[in-house]
């Protein structure tokens, strides 16, 4: 019987989708249009119009300066970043 419960349990676990991650706040350069965006940060460059739907972007080509898009963090490509051990 105590069994029979251990793997209920763990079943059910295992059928929960993982913790959905928050999107990334992007704040827009002067020049920048969402395909620039898309461009330079997405892994598929063809994301952009999902982007622009999620954002309601009328014109994805004029986007105020400053205006801050939500992305979600699966569109973007994973940029590995430089580190220096100083000590040991």
């Amino acid at each position: 019987m105590t069994i029979s419960l251990l793997l209920a349990f763990a079943s059910a676990g295992a059928a929960l989708p993982p913790p959905q991650q928050p999107p990334v706040q992007y704040r827009v350069k002067a020049g920048e249009t969402l395909l620039s965006i898309a461009d330079r940060w997405f892994v598929t460059k063809a994301s952009w119009p999902t982007v622009q739907r999620l954002n309601k972007l009328g014109d994805p080509r004029r986007i105020p300066i400053g205006k801050v898009l939500f992305i979600p963090r699966d569109f973007l490509k994973a940029v590995p970043i430089g580190a220096k051990v100083v000590a040991f």
